[in-house]
């Protein structure tokens, strides 16, 4: 069972879309999903309507609350789901803070870019979760570095690797999500990042699919086993003519 929270202090880093990838994802390989949302904007929760009206399967459930006592709810939702995915938005709120001392939790994921502005914010994170970890012992805090840079001589991803290796009470995600437009098509389809580029994949012509390599995909399944502890089998999802294992 796993119950993961994605929140912090930044807004616009990538939490909603993490939240929801993974939901998808957890359903896609037979897990009961639920997917929390505490952010006022109700991102997830829009993810997860628009899924519904469009008729898409598996769809996970989803439940949107707010105010100090999350953590109950997160309590109720571990005893009839396997797994539990909570948005907590980007912003340190009571809804962000009541969901870090559940006991429940086993993982906490905070998006940030490889800027100055969303690397400063982690130092506030890191005192956050030391008090937090005072009623939550056991709470473990991970950043997630998003939208990447994939140009090879822009080395702001080192620097914010370097960044984050010196904070006491956060550690790093081994998964890297990069900028890429992929995961803008997917959520304005209410998809998964791995079925959008599942349906790019079989609309292409014959000679395209050859050297055809799902690279967001492969970063979010990546971002799945770290997180949940379960792999998702991508070559048999997607069903390519050549084995990820041979085009990474």
């Amino acid at each position: 069972m796993a119950v993961i929270l994605c929140g912090g202090e930044k807004g616009g880093t990538g939490k909603s879309t993490t939240s929801v990838n993974l939901a998808v994802m957890a359903s896609l390989v037979g897990r009961n999903v639920a997917l929390l949302d505490c952010d006022k904007q109700g991102t997830s929760r829009n993810f997860i309507d628009r899924r519904r009206d469009k008729g898409t399967l598996p769809t996970p459930d989803c439940y949107q609350i707010s105010g100090k006592h999350v953590y109950k709810e997160i309590a109720s939702l571990s005893e009839r789901y396997d797994d539990v995915i909570i948005d907590a938005g980007g912003q340190d709120s009571v809804e962000l803070r009541s969901s870090m001392v559940a006991p429940e939790l086993t993982l906490m994921i905070s998006p940030v870019q490889a800027s100055a502005f969303d690397l400063e914010t982690l130092i506030k994170m890191d005192e956050l979760v030391e008090t937090s970890q005072v009623y939550n012992p056991e709470l473990l805090c991970k950043v997630l570095i998003t939208r990447a840079s994939t140009h090879v001589k822009i080395k702001k991803t080192d620097d914010a690797i370097a960044f984050v290796n010196e904070l006491e009470n956060i550690k790093r995600c081994d998964s890297v999500i990069c900028e890429r437009v992929a995961y803008q098509y997917a959520s304005n389809n209410a998809d998964a990042v791995v079925e959008y580029e599942k349906n790019h994949y079989s609309a292409m012509p014959p000679y395209k699919k050859k050297s055809y390599t799902p690279k967001a995909s492969i970063e979010m399944c990546s971002l799945f086993k770290e997180a949940l502890g379960i792999e998702f089998n991508l070559n048999e999802f997607i069903d390519l003519e050549t084995s990820i294992k041979e085009v990474v």
